[in-house]
């Protein structure tokens, strides 16, 4: 093979290399994108589903003795929840900084709470309470 021949064979790969790497950076940002997103979806999810255990978690102490407890984690990984109970309502906020988007889930339950609200981002475990006829939320 000629000398010629070898340069001209490394400047195609050498622009191969380019395109392909033109290519990444133009698609980063809607992959980035689309994981966000994703991840937000599924955070959302987690936190449905934690929100409908704490409901049944407490309309099961509700039918129990004053003081009984039942314990719930919690565990956000790239999202901020915020948790909140009035009356028989319980209100959990997804916050994802990221996508700026908020997602709000509620759950009507036959107990009745007293007034809480905590934000949380890391790993939580709550502890449900019956006292004087209403369920406590204490924050372990």
């Amino acid at each position: 093979m000629k000398l010629k021949e070898k340069a001209q064979i490394s400047l195609e790969y050498l622009l191969l290399a380019a395109v392909l790497l033109s290519t990444m950076a133009f698609l980063m940002p809607s992959i980035t994108a689309f994981y966000n997103a994703s991840v937000f979806a599924i955070e959302t999810k987690k936190a449905s589903a934690f929100l409908q255990n704490l409901a049944s978690k407490a309309e099961k102490i509700n039918l129990f003795e004053e003081a009984s407890t039942e314990s719930i984690q919690a565990f956000p990984n790239s999202t901020e929840w915020k948790l909140s109970a009035e009356g028989n309502k319980l209100i959990l906020e997804v916050d994802s900084k990221e996508l700026e988007k908020i997602k709000t889930l509620s759950q009507e339950t036959k107990a009745s709470f007293e007034s809480f609200e905590q934000a949380f981002s890391k790993s939580l475990e709550i502890r449900l309470k019956k006292q004087n006829g209403k369920i406590l939320i204490v924050n372990d």
